[in-house]
């Protein structure tokens, strides 16, 4: 409904008017413009970005002061402040199916973080994915993927979830809501040199 005091498009009108409309004031005019519902796609690129946005904004209070400092001569370059120079450079990254580095002067060194048994349980509308460490060795983030089948090898279209770093030799993830059918994942562990260790087998799952 719109509320006006004064003519519509005056400077006290506001509101939406049959659904289609919406009235507002910018810079003290009155404006008109179409009403448009906010859209969340859900490609698989964008399902694996928003999963690394989410690992970075919680992995960057698990840095050390050190690690958060080594970003500050990148953000001073740009005129930006060490977190988002972390979360840039991450995600440039990130584009190209690489993990995010914890210290930029870091050189890759191989994951040590071994997997033991996987699983994946179906249920109503879900998947719980537990998986056991034989060692988390230097492991700060697991990966998981779910594939289209069980040939399909890990990419970043088929990452759903990241997660930040394993403190108990067994891990769960639940992935919900599912229409019913059947899941495959995979899941990888990486370190803080920005490298992918071995991933699990592949685990399947039944949702009904």
């Amino acid at each position: 409904m719109v509320k006006t005091q004064g003519p519509i498009l005056g400077l006290q009108a506001s509101g939406s008017l049959g659904g289609a409309l919406i009235y507002s004031n910018w810079k003290g005019r009155g404006t008109l413009r179409k009403l448009t519902k906010p859209a969340q796609p859900r490609t698989a690129l964008q399902i694996a970005s928003r999963a690394m946005m989410k690992y970075l904004g919680i992995h960057w209070a698990e840095l050390s002061a050190y690690d958060q400092s080594s970003w500050t001569e990148l953000a001073t370059q740009t005129n930006i402040s060490p977190y988002n120079a972390y979360l840039s450079h991450a995600l440039k990254r990130w584009r190209h199916f690489k993990p995010p580095l914890d210290n930029p002067t870091l050189l890759e060194e191989p994951v040590e973080s071994t997997f033991g048994e996987s699983s994946a349980t179906g249920s109503v509308r879900q998947i719980t994915l537990w998986w056991e460490w034989s060692a988390i060795g230097n492991a700060v983030g697991v990966i998981i993927h779910r594939l289209p089948d069980e040939e399909t090898e890990p990419s970043l279209n088929t990452v759903i979830a990241v997660i930040t770093t394993p403190t108990a030799a067994v891990d769960t993830y639940i992935e919900t809501p599912l229409t019913p059918g059947l899941y495959y994942y995979r899941i990888a562990a990486i370190c803080p040199s920005g490298t992918y260790g071995e991933p699990t087998t592949t685990v399947m799952g039944e949702v009904t």
